[in-house]
């Protein structure tokens, strides 16, 4: 299926939880599931969730997560994949959002992933292609702060810079992987 939330800067689509006093990890979040699944989503809230959205199953190149101009906080991690997920072909737009919490964990395959102008606090940007050591990698101009700042393993190459890392225990990470980056003004 396909989740498409678009609000607007003024009136935000907000996924939280029922409880009456609602925690961290109230809800599990997002989850989609197999070929043509889709999440595009652009000024929404998500808030006391496990993962904020997480897709699973074998895809194609169509099926995107497309999260963009968004706030995620009081939860676990915001888009996160596990190594049993294979979802291999998968596009990833992350663009514009807030998170105060776990960031992006990727843990199994992509087709390309654009990370662009995100602030995340206590979190981390973490891709892992699995097995599509051809897929393309732009991570630019994010803000992270205490966190464990940013890795790809195994991509075939693309663009990380203007990046900003404020306390972060291990800065930029690249390992395995047969393509070259282009690595400029991060700080």
């Amino acid at each position: 299926g396909v989740l498409r939330a678009i609000g607007t800067t003024s009136d935000t689509i907000v996924f939280t939880s029922n409880g009456e006093i609602p925690v961290a990890g109230d809800w599990y979040g997002i989850r989609v599931y197999g070929s043509g699944s889709k999440v595009i989503m652009k000024y929404s809230r998500v808030q006391y969730h496990v993962y904020g959205v997480r897709p699973s199953d074998y895809v194609s190149s169509t099926d995107t997560v497309q999260i963009e101009n968004s706030r995620f906080r009081f939860g676990g991690t915001v888009l996160y994949s596990d190594p049993n997920s294979n979802s291999n072909n998968r596009s990833i737009v992350f663009n514009n959002n807030v998170i105060d919490g776990d960031g992006i964990s990727w843990y199994y395959g992509f087709s390309s992933a654009q990370v662009q102008g995100n602030i995340i606090t206590n979190g981390q940007i973490y891709l892992y292609t699995g097995s599509n050591q051809s897929a393309s990698v732009m991570v630019k101009n994010n803000t992270l702060t205490g966190s464990n700042g940013i890795t790809v393993n195994y991509a075939g190459g693309g663009e990380i810079s203007g990046n900003v890392l404020r306390r972060t225990n291990s800065g930029i990470q690249l390992s395995y992987g047969n393509g070259s980056y282009t690595i400029t003004n991060n700080t």
